[in-house]
């Protein structure tokens, strides 16, 4: 049963359950602007990634929300979303209705993403988008390799994800940070940095600090690179290291 609280961002994430799929598919339906730039990096990287006949793989594909901008840009892209939550797939297949006959959907944790599930699949990109955070970092390592594997034709992972931050000994700089790029850039009035710490600190994830996930990706046989961070959101993206 969904908690009796008016905000979502501010306690433990209730992925199976359906009230509160939908209340996050409501509040999310218009990227909140610390993940708008990043939202549109991404599908535009996916444009210039993806090859025709292909598939693209979403590792937490929630409700769709990134297919169905993605679609609005090209119609052909064809989708395998994997999830955990049947909750999150049931209003993602609704979302994705008018695209169904390119679509796959696959309920499963992404701990046990295999690519032996997937051999049949050509697949050209592999996106995650807020998801590996949920993730402790053997998971993430066992998810990493799968798609490395995945990816052994050649091919491109495109991460989208929030991060840690040292705010122990850096928090004025953190704070200062929060306050232009919320004011200045995307023009809204936030709520105070020590507030949004709180609710980040409510959701128990496993976020690691940029190098360490960048370095994670290598050993699992990528070269990787932080495209775009700005204060703990950050675009990543990696392709299969070539060995001769």
């Amino acid at each position: 049963m969904l908690t009796n609280s008016p905000n979502i961002f501010a306690r433990p994430d209730e992925w199976m359950s359906q009230d509160f799929a939908t209340q996050w598919d409501d509040t999310n339906r218009t990227p909140k602007q610390s993940r708008s730039l990043h939202m549109k990096i991404l599908i535009e990287a996916i444009l210039k990634y993806y090859k025709q006949g292909t598939y693209m793989i979403d590792c937490g594909i929630g409700s769709g929300l990134v297919e169905e901008s993605l679609f609005s840009r090209r119609r052909d892209v064809k989708v395998i979303g994997i999830d955990c939550s049947e909750a999150m797939l049931s209003l993602c297949r609704k979302r994705l209705s008018p695209y169904r006959d390119q679509c796959v959907f696959m309920k499963q944790p992404l701990e046990k993403l295999s690519r032996k599930n997937l051999d049949t699949f050509a697949v050209s990109v592999v996106i995650a988008v807020q998801t590996v955070h949920h993730l402790k970092n053997e998971a993430k390592r066992h998810m990493f390799h799968e798609i490395r594997s995945i990816l052994d034709g050649g091919g491109v992972f495109l991460l989208v994800d929030r991060f840690s931050m040292n705010t122990g000994i850096l928090f004025g700089a953190y704070e200062a940070a929060w306050d232009v790029v919320n004011k200045c850039v995307w023009r809204t009035d936030p709520a105070p940095f020590s507030q949004y710490l709180s609710n980040v600190k409510a959701k128990n994830d496993w976020t690691n600090e940029v190098p360490e996930q960048l370095a994670l990706l290598s050993e699992s046989g990528f070269e990787a690179a932080c495209v775009d961070l700005t204060i703990d959101r950050a675009f990543l993206a990696a392709v299969p290291r070539v060995t001769h």
